[in-house]
């Protein structure tokens, strides 16, 4: 029986829209940590997340689930969709439920 060939690669690397994307919000996610005054292992505490992976996370290493999004928002005191507006290269100033509403 023959063994499947060995991945060169076992960490693929994202490509380069989606690594941008992850570093950025990866940045989003230190500022808002560091202006609510937390350490890594303090936010780790709240969270119940390990500081490895939210390292990760702010260097733009990991893919954070929706979950995990959610969690941090909670802790930093922050609306999620305020961390997602700041994705958006035309960063727009307002918030969903501002869709609906004539100006």
């Amino acid at each position: 029986m023959q063994r499947p060939p060995k991945s060169e690669n076992l960490h693929k690397v994202p490509p380069e829209p989606d690594k941008i994307l992850l570093c950025r919000l990866g940045e989003i996610i230190q500022k808002r940590r560091q202006q609510f005054g937390f350490s890594q292992e303090q936010l780790c505490v709240v969270t119940d997340m390990n500081r490895t992976y939210l390292s990760d996370i702010e260097r733009g290493v990991s893919n954070p689930s929706f979950l995990v999004l959610w969690k941090l928002s909670v802790a930093l005191k922050v609306e999620l969709w305020e961390i997602l507006k700041e994705l958006d290269p035309n960063k727009r100033q307002y918030a969903p439920e501002d869709e609906d509403k004539s100006p």
